[in-house]
């Protein structure tokens, strides 16, 4: 059985490095990447997945806001989420935590 991470992250460059480290894990991980964190709330929707690595600060919604939607959807309360971001705000680590982020 496949470990499946989903991966939100809205520079391209960092959706190639963190789904690298994936690959890297091992065969039985695999990545699943989104730019836009609307259209990664549709897939999930449809698709389970065993870990979220979403940034922080995203055009269309931030991380703390993609987690609180994502925790309000059946089942997916439990998924562990960790929030990545290259800004040492406690404001945006708190905001993340509370949205029910695991790790930031």
């Amino acid at each position: 059985m496949s470990t499946r991470v989903l991966i939100v992250d809205d520079r391209p460059t960092n959706l190639r490095i963190y789904a690298q480290f994936v690959t890297l894990m091992g065969e039985k991980y695999s990545a699943v990447t989104y730019a836009d964190p609307v259209e990664a709330l549709h897939w999930l929707k449809e698709n389970s997945v065993d870990l979220m690595v979403v940034d922080y600060r995203m055009p269309q919604m931030n991380g703390a806001e993609f987690i609180r939607k994502v925790r309000m959807m059946p089942g997916a309360s439990d998924i562990p989420a960790i929030v990545i971001t290259a800004h040492q705000d406690r404001e945006c680590r708190l905001a993340a935590l509370d949205a029910g982020a695991t790790d930031f």
